[in-house]
């Protein structure tokens, strides 16, 4: 009898140790899918700013080929009238 509540006694020890084990291993788990989370938000964020950024540089693009067209018209009117 007494071997046997040595053994239990041993068993719920060793049990108390995994279950700290795994409440250890699963608050880490959980900071680091906290820590992924705010990255994920910050290079949404990042993300969505390039696009803005993207947008207005195609935006300028249009805008200067545009303008140039507008400055060769008269330039190449002014070459064809020289020749």
């Amino acid at each position: 009898m007494e071997s046997s509540n040595a053994a239990r006694h041993q068993l719920e020890t060793e049990l108390s140790s995994v279950e700290s084990e795994h409440r250890l291993v699963v608050a880490e788990y959980r900071q680091r899918i906290e820590e992924l989370s705010i990255e994920l938000r910050t290079l949404q964020v990042v993300i969505e700013e390039q696009r803005g950024s993207s947008d207005e540089a195609a935006r300028l693009a249009l805008k200067l080929e545009k303008e140039r067209g507008r400055l060769a018209g008269p330039l190449f009117v002014m070459v064809v009238n020289h020749i």
